[in-house]
């Protein structure tokens, strides 16, 4: 289930998370609460908060929360040291300016690896990094029809993405 504020994502259930964009910048900035077993609760308008209860429970109230945090935090994992960044900027709400001081870094270079590193993890539900013989939803998957995908790896997306970019700063780039 997903609910919108006029075009504004507000809320997505655990069992639709696609690992979008939009979705990742949704539920980014709860990672620390996923982590601990709390998925965010679904406000409406009423003020009610949580939905009906089932007479069968067959996961944990907490799994859920664990795995979207598991998998944020595999998604992560692969985007190197950018990862505290991101961390920095979603979760503890700092403004490029102090992650930049924080890393000594110039401010625009931080901004662009954040944008890379959620780039990269927003691949849906066909990760960047697998190619599609290494995918388990091969057969099921639409991209298969158009051709096997090659993986990428998060410093070759990095300098894909930013090609433009890196050619007009030529060896001002810090990596």
């Amino acid at each position: 289930m997903i609910d919108y504020e006029g075009n504004k994502l507000v809320w997505v259930s655990a069992g639709s998370l696609k690992y979008d964009r939009e979705h990742n910048e949704f539920i980014l900035p709860y990672l620390v609460e996923l982590r601990e077993g709390r998925y965010p609760l679904r406000h409406k308008e009423t003020g009610y908060a949580g939905g009906g209860r089932s007479t069968r429970l067959t996961t944990a109230p907490f799994e859920k929360a664990i795995l979207v945090a598991a998998e944020l935090d595999r998604r992560l994992a692969r985007t190197g040291q950018d990862r505290s960044m991101v961390e920095l900027s979603y979760c503890d709400n700092w403004d490029d300016n102090s992650i930049a001081r924080h890393f000594n870094l110039e401010e625009w270079y931080v901004r662009r690896q954040i944008e890379n590193a959620i780039s990269y993890i927003s691949s849906g539900d066909c990760p960047r990094w697998l190619s599609c013989g290494e995918c388990g939803e091969f057969l099921q998957c639409r991209k298969s029809k158009r051709g096997r995908r090659k993986s990428v790896d998060y410093r070759e997306w990095c300098l894909r993405r930013n090609k433009r970019e890196n050619q007009q700063l030529g060896s001002k780039v810090p990596f």
